[in-house]
């Protein structure tokens, strides 16, 4: 099996969006008769086996097929109309040696940051959730999420908190691993040449009053004056970020109107052309574009020239850690006890270590 790109992997780890397999389980006996098939709870697909057939174990925490396809179901169900029909099952049983090769992985990061007494305190669990709660949807809350969370609240808090101990153990073993020495950046400079060059960009919060084509000549009066109104607090010393909250509505009113570091080509046009002509941070005047009516305050301006020569030394030291953990990651597995359930059929195509031996970690990209 191709191996887990270790991006997927962090984002897997550090969200804590799947499956926790407890620490106390202990192995299941694996099933040798089938019975009625699976049903995934969410697309209705099927399976041959038991949903206690055990797919893999690591170090004596089980998946089984019931969980894995479960979890596969979830992942499949927003395409699933985009699936021929006599290709879902295929999609299914793809998903679900994804799955199982990724259980892999957080089972044993989960299992080494136990083993490192590695926790999360009710402060961190709270700033994350804080931080989801900020990329939310408008009109959606982090109380919504948990409570409608398909594995409840208690669990879904304990993902978020799984997800904190794996991000500080990542932390905590790759500390010393992204040191990067002049003469290497001097190197990456003189082979990337002008790759290194990056355009004119912008750093920009906005609050939008947003019309629709089914408004009338009255109604976007309205908006227009309500957008020259709220400007004008602004200009009165309203705080920025609180009336963005308040007022705007575009998504971004959750981090205070904030849009982010952008280029001339990444905005409709209106929008762009009145942001990279403001003076940065003052108050622009409203700008029309199709979405309505804008008030734009620029906070950093950075004309077009060579990419800094920090953000390349912190490029490296990403790369260099990202190599570091990928190797740390495969030293874990060839010392942990993996053991796969006998179905040939959910295992065609994918590795079976032992005790020993994985597969020789993919080669880093330059």
């Amino acid at each position: 099996m191709k191996k887990t790109s270790w991006f997927v992997l962090l984002a897997i780890c550090v969200a804590a969006c799947s499956r926790q397999a407890a620490s106390e389980k202990q192995p299941q006996k694996q099933k040798t008769v089938a019975s009625a098939p699976v049903r995934s709870p969410v697309t209705g697909l099927s399976s041959a086996g038991s949903p206690d057939d055990i797919l893999v174990t690591v170090n004596g925490d089980s998946l089984t097929r019931g969980e894995a396809d479960a979890e596969a179901g979830y992942r499949l169900a927003p395409m699933l109309n985009q699936i021929p029909p006599d290709q879902q099952e295929n999609a299914l049983a793809s998903a679900r040696r994804e799955v199982t090769e990724q259980f892999i992985y957080k089972t044993l990061v989960r299992q080494e940051a136990d083993r490192r007494k590695i926790e999360a305190s009710k402060e961190e669990e709270e700033k994350a959730l804080a931080d989801i709660a900020a990329r939310l949807p408008e009109g959606v809350t982090i109380e919504d999420v948990l409570k409608n969370s398909p594995i409840g609240e208690e669990q879904m808090r304990e993902q978020v908190r799984l997800g904190i101990r794996v991000r500080k153990l990542f932390d905590e073993v790759s500390a010393d691993a992204g040191n990067v020495t002049e003469s290497e950046i001097d190197d990456f400079i003189a082979a990337q040449g002008d790759k290194l060059n990056m355009p004119e960009t912008v750093r920009a919060r906005h609050i939008l009053i947003a019309t629709s084509p089914e408004d009338d000549d009255a109604t976007r009066e309205a908006k227009k004056k309500k957008a020259e109104e709220t400007r004008q607090k602004l200009l009165d010393g309203a705080d920025f970020a609180q009336l963005a909250a308040e007022c705007s509505d575009c998504p971004s009113k959750q981090r205070g109107g904030d849009l982010g570091t952008f280029s001339k080509d990444k905005m409709v046009k209106p929008f762009s052309d009145a942001a990279f002509a403001q003076k940065v941070n003052e108050i622009g005047p409203v700008v029309e574009t199709s979405f309505g009516y804008h008030i734009i305050q620029v906070t950093e301006h950075h004309e077009a020239g060579p990419v800094p020569r920090e953000k390349i030394a912190e490029a490296l030291k990403a790369q260099k850690k990202d190599r570091f953990l990928r190797e740390w990651l495969e030293g874990l597995k060839s010392k942990a006890k993996i053991e796969y359930g006998t179905s040939e059929s959910d295992q065609e195509g994918a590795s079976q270590p032992s005790a020993g031996a994985p597969p020789p970690p993919e080669k880093p990209e330059k």
